[in-house]
């Protein structure tokens, strides 16, 4: 029951780069943010807030991570919606090349530091990719999810219901097992889209208030 649960009431909110903020991640020492109404990507620096970095996305993003030197970005075509996972390279931009996601959907990133991950909110699942798109092993999740990073080799999930029902809570995921195990951490009162932890504190989104929020787990 949600009433069990410890309840996020900490929160520090900080005006996001730009507005209707969706993807963020954290790269060791910039959070990177995307923008759906902008479709540009963002590099704040979490302890001044400013912007380091700013690029055009080809497309609209969505799911952010840092993986393997890079930022990958979920990129949304502009006209279909068809989802794919784009490269980019700091300072230098996007990679012409990009990796197609199954089925052309999903929304969000993780990476445990070799493998890709890439969460598909309505099919309830998250995906482990190799360096061609391919699915290697598919981990299914209970609800829906809004956000997604790793910690500590376990998966802490931003969930929900349904888009119909406002409540959101942190899981945690173990998907070490033959079977994944889902532990709920804390219900979190705010409608948060994304989510990155930087080593102490976890950040998400809040897309109609053009801000982010930091937190962490009761």
């Amino acid at each position: 029951m949600r009433n069990a649960l410890p309840v996020v009431e900490s929160f520090t909110r900080v005006p996001a780069p730009a507005p209707a903020p969706i993807g963020i991640a954290f790269d060791g020492s910039l959070l990177w943010i995307g923008s759906v109404e902008t479709d540009r990507l963002y590099a704040v620096d979490p302890r001044t807030r400013s912007v380091m970095e700013e690029w055009p996305v080809p497309g609209t993003p969505y799911g952010l991570v840092a993986h393997d030197g890079d930022v990958r970005v979920v990129v949304g075509d502009a006209e279909s919606d068809d989802r794919s996972i784009a490269r980019f390279v700091r300072g230098k931009g996007f990679d012409a090349q990009t990796i197609p996601c199954p089925d052309a959907t999903g929304s969000w990133l993780a990476s445990d530091g070799e493998t890709l991950y890439l969460s598909q909110r309505f099919e309830h699942r998250i995906l482990a990719l190799d360096r061609t798109g391919a699915v290697q092993r598919t981990i299914p999740v209970r609800r829906e999810i809004t956000g997604m990073t790793i910690v500590d080799d376990d998966f802490f999930l931003l969930t929900t219901e349904s888009k119909e029902v406002d409540d959101y809570r942190i899981v945690r995921l173990d998907a070490h097992g033959v079977h994944a195990s889902e532990t709920e951490s804390a219900a979190l009162p705010l409608s948060g889209r994304g989510l990155a932890f930087d080593g102490t504190r976890f950040w998400t989104n809040l897309r109609e208030q053009n801000t982010m929020v930091s937190f962490v787990l009761p």
